[in-house]
């Protein structure tokens, strides 16, 4: 195996307990240790760091080491901001394009109302939930064909999932996500783009809206400071 897959392979584990919170937010990340269970030398462990770092999923800080980026209502609402301005961008270029139908959204569309996830406590399970879930609004993106928005849409991916694990556990979350995206679509098939941009809006801001409260929940801590600053 070379450096290249190496590093690529332990980036994705990483991420992933980082995403599904088996890595806790502040959690130090012992590099020996994890080189040592991994079975790998340092150079790809750090590349793995510094890709992991430019996702903003961890935070390497002098003389004391590598922790798991902390979660708080202001860095949520920064990710959902930039969701909102690049998703509504990508609507505004399809609308340019005169496009209607988007087979790779049908498709993510039908995955979505059929699966359904089994262990919500299972991290491969969460992972595939969300995966399925997030398509949706994927391949609305992509469909733009606009590599620049893509690209950005894809920096902020880790970060926006990692908060969007916390919807798993809210109640009727799923009926009401495929009953979002099933109108959002429906209103662009119609050429009705305006209204599928506000649409998009207003889906995002009320998703934004459960996850604040459900990390006040969580971690009382991201509020208390939100508080604080607002007081300030």
């Amino acid at each position: 195996m070379n450096i290249q897959s190496v590093t690529e392979s332990i980036t994705k584990h990483l991420r992933d307990l980082i995403i599904t919170g088996e890595l806790e937010p502040g959690t130090k990340i012992n590099e020996i240790e994890i080189s040592n269970e991994m079975g790998v030398s340092r150079p790809p462990l750090r590349e793995a760091f510094r890709r992991l770092e430019n996702e903003n999923l961890i935070v390497a800080k002098p003389r004391r080491g590598v922790f798991v980026a902390e979660m708080s209502i202001s860095n949520c609402e920064n990710i959902y901001e930039a969701r909102t301005m690049l998703e509504c961008e990508a609507i505004r270029i399809i609308e340019q394009k005169e496009v209607r139908a988007i087979p790779e959204v049908e498709r993510a569309l039908e995955k979505e109302k059929n699966y359904v996830p089994t262990d919500v406590n299972n991290a491969k399970e969460i992972l595939k939930f969300f995966t399925v879930m997030s398509a949706f609004h994927k391949k609305m993106i992509e469909a733009a064909e606009n590599e620049w928005i893509n690209h950005f849409y894809i920096s902020i991916s880790s970060s926006l999932t990692r908060y969007q694990v916390l919807y798993l556990h809210i109640i009727g979350s799923r009926e009401t996500s495929i009953a979002d995206h099933m109108s959002i679509y429906d209103k662009i098939k119609k050429g009705r783009y305006r209204e599928a941009k506000e649409e998009t809006i207003e889906h995002i801001n009320k998703t934004k809206i459960l996850l604040e409260k459900e990390l006040c929940e969580i971690f009382p801590d991201a509020c208390a400071e939100q508080e604080e600053a607002v007081n300030a």
